[in-house]
């Protein structure tokens, strides 16, 4: 299996995990971004690789943000993101603008 191939498989396992986790059947994620479920199946599979429109079409169906989408993959031994950072993300953005603020003064002061 060559990168490529290998991106897509594991991407598409990300995807199927990610369905189940929200209670989507493939036939309702596939109506709501409009393909057939078949095509949902493809690319769970890594026979199909997900387009970056398609990509952004299947995070707003299912209500995830990237980084909770890339959270955990790993490809050619690295991680895309790991765990704690997609949570750290997650929290940055919940927070106000002064908060976010500060904690970006807070990381140049560490440098």
């Amino acid at each position: 299996m060559t990168e490529t191939e290998n991106i897509d498989v594991i991407l598409g396992k990300r995807l199927r995990f990610l369905r189940e986790q929200k209670n989507h059947t493939q036939k309702e994620l596939a109506e709501k971004i409009g393909v057939v479920f078949q095509q949902i199946q493809k690319y769970e599979t890594g026979v199909n690789r997900i387009s970056c429109h398609r990509l952004f079409q299947i995070m707003a169906a299912l209500d995830i943000s990237i980084y909770e989408f890339f959270s955990g993959v790993r490809f050619n031994n690295q991680l895309l993101i790991s765990e704690e950072e997609g949570k750290l993300l997650g929290a940055f953005r919940n927070t106000d603008e002064k908060f976010q603020k500060a904690i970006m003064t807070l990381l140049a002061a560490e440098k």
